[in-house]
């Protein structure tokens, strides 16, 4: 029978422990830049959400001749058009000064904008689970809407989504 330790040992030393080792080493970051700033943690927490974004298009992408249903397609390519308007959010943020004269409505239109596209991606994808769509149709589609809510945002005509 195996001690205790050596039931440890194996668990550290298995594939298991390097995911949740890594969690917990972000969880520890995140809370830690939390007591430094929270202009700090907020930018640490959009940084690894806008990567993961990133990352699930970069995978999608790469795969995208393997893949059976183009719903996976198309939320890959769905999130990192939302990790851009992310992006831009994180750089709004109030504090940043990247985009002077705007104030907190500037980023909170951005954030309502994500997860407007987050949602519509969402609910679009399944529609797609037997349907066929072109890679370059679904990247110029996401282009359009994203160019087109900055656009609103920018212009002055989206619509306010926080008063100070």
């Amino acid at each position: 029978m195996k001690s205790r330790g050596d039931m440890v040992s194996n668990y550290i030393q298995s594939e298991k422990f390097a995911p949740l080792a890594l969690f917990s080493l972000l969880v520890l970051v995140l809370g830690l830049s939390r007591l430094h700033s929270y202009l700090l943690f907020h930018n640490l927490a959009e940084i690894i959400t806008i990567s993961i974004g990133f990352t699930l298009f970069v995978l999608t992408w790469n795969i995208r001749r393997y893949l059976v249903r183009d719903a996976y397609s198309i939320l890959g390519t769905g999130y990192a058009f939302i990790a851009l308007i992310d992006l831009l959010h994180t750089l709004a943020y109030k504090g940043m000064n990247i985009f002077p004269g705007y104030g907190a409505n500037l980023p909170t239109q951005l954030w309502i904008a994500a997860r407007f596209l987050q949602a519509g991606t969402l609910c679009c994808a399944p529609l797609f689970l037997t349907r066929k769509i072109a890679p370059w149709t679904i990247i110029g589609t996401y282009a359009a809407i994203d160019g087109l809510l900055i656009l609103l945002i920018y212009s002055g005509l989206f619509p306010d989504c926080y008063l100070e």
